[in-house]
């Protein structure tokens, strides 16, 4: 059976909105959120790091940068890259809609 994409608004279409955050509440309960675009890797990665203090590191943080390009951050700082992005489970949406601004404020 084929997983459909967490985020399917940022992946399904050839105009896909890379990157994204993919915050994992629990076992197949995932929070998506968008990012802006124009931003470094290094910008979006320190980003990442970030959303994971603001969540007291109780979650576990995906950044997708492409359709096989994702980068999985873990609560004890462990950082790993993978081709596989997140997919499947339930989509939980944030009260707030709006991209997430990267370093800077931009």
């Amino acid at each position: 059976m084929a997983r459909s994409p967490v985020f399917r608004s940022h992946t399904a279409s050839p105009d896909a909105r890379y990157p994204y955050l993919v915050i994992r509440l629990m076992p197949a309960v995932y929070m998506p959120k968008p990012l802006r675009r124009h931003a470094t890797r290094a910008q979006v990665i320190a980003l990442g790091w970030k959303t994971m203090d603001k969540w007291k590191r109780k979650h576990r943080v995906c950044i997708v940068f492409g359709p096989n390009d994702a980068l999985y951050l873990d609560p004890d700082g462990h950082a790993s890259e993978n081709s596989a992005i997140p997919s499947g489970g339930l989509g939980v949406h944030g009260a707030d809609e709006q991209p997430t601004s990267e370093p800077g404020g931009h």
